[in-house]
């Protein structure tokens, strides 16, 4: 099965989250009339992905939605266009829905967000009635130096709220904004270590494979986590405006800002990590990463 992933609007409302990389693309807006050719394009047998931006802000999301009802729906939202009458509308599509929630703190949430209060407890508010429509649930949440401290409780609020979610722990594309507020993978090794423990449901994404603690044990033994490589994602298509083509890793990764180092040339893995950040090597250099062998 392939997935299409359809940005259909670069308005964020009230979030300006500190890693974003689309600050300079909050009028970009795809037409309706768009929209609706794109999907004609799809297979029925595929999902789409909505995403931005924020999609739930268009005046017209239920009506993309409908436009989608044939195909697997997936929504990436920070959940500020939804509320409880929207979520009960969308429990009648074959649909799961991506939230953003960065910090169950709530200075931490609208410090990394740049929101309200009010878009603190509007999401939390969404999770909860996401939950009450049972419709399937993820969580992404971006790892940085103002929430480091705070993923397990993140991620057990949420697994309280609605069980089955699935946890998705994300590094941040790093742009220069952003490497500001990245921590290394040595600081994260321990809370790597300690999540993947702790929550079965969990995904990395932008993690180099290297860097995961236990490597074997969690990932090839017992299996108790997942994670994006580019066997995994190879299918994945991107439709952005009007233009429709098929990508590996353009949605997770700037390719043309990732490179392997010599030691990756002796790594078993090479051929499904997603090579080194060239704007984190500069900041903290090479020595956090090895080649694994079998």
């Amino acid at each position: 099965m392939n997935n299409y992933n359809l940005q259909i609007n670069f308005n964020c409302g009230n979030y300006n989250c500190i890693y974003c990389g689309y600050k300079n693309c909050s009028n970009t807006k795809i037409s309706f009339d768009q929209i609706k050719k794109l999907v004609e394009k799809i297979p029925k047998d595929s999902s789409i992905s909505l995403s931005g931006g924020e999609p739930t802000l268009r005046e017209d999301f239920l009506e993309i939605c409908e436009l989608c009802k044939d195909h697997i729906l997936h929504i990436q939202t920070t959940g500020e266009g939804l509320d409880e009458n929207i979520c009960k509308q969308l429990s009648e599509y074959n649909c799961s829905i991506s939230l953003n929630f960065n910090s169950f703190n709530k200075l931490i949430y609208t410090k990394i967000a740049n929101c309200s209060e009010n878009s603190y407890y509007h999401a939390l508010s969404t999770i909860i009635n996401i939950a009450k429509y049972n419709i399937k649930f993820s969580c992404n949440t971006v790892i940085n130096k103002l929430n480091i401290n705070d993923i397990y409780y993140t991620f057990l609020l949420i697994k309280l709220i609605n069980n089955s979610s699935r946890l998705n722990l994300i590094y941040p594309l790093l742009n220069n904004n952003s490497i500001n507020y990245a921590c290394t993978f040595s600081e994260l090794k321990p809370i790597l270590n300690n999540l993947c423990l702790n929550f079965q449901s969990l995904l990395l994404i932008g993690f180099p494979l290297c860097v995961i603690p236990d490597y074997k044990k969690h990932i090839r033994e017992n299996n108790s986590y997942c994670l994006f490589t580019k066997d995994q994602i190879r299918n994945n298509k991107i439709i952005n405006k009007d233009l429709l083509y098929d990508s590996n890793l353009d949605f997770v990764s700037d390719k043309n800002n990732k490179i392997f180092i010599d030691i990756c040339n002796q790594c078993v893995y090479k051929n499904n990590c997603e090579k080194l950040d060239v704007l984190y090597l500069n900041k903290f250099g090479t020595k956090e990463f090895n080649s694994i062998t079998k």
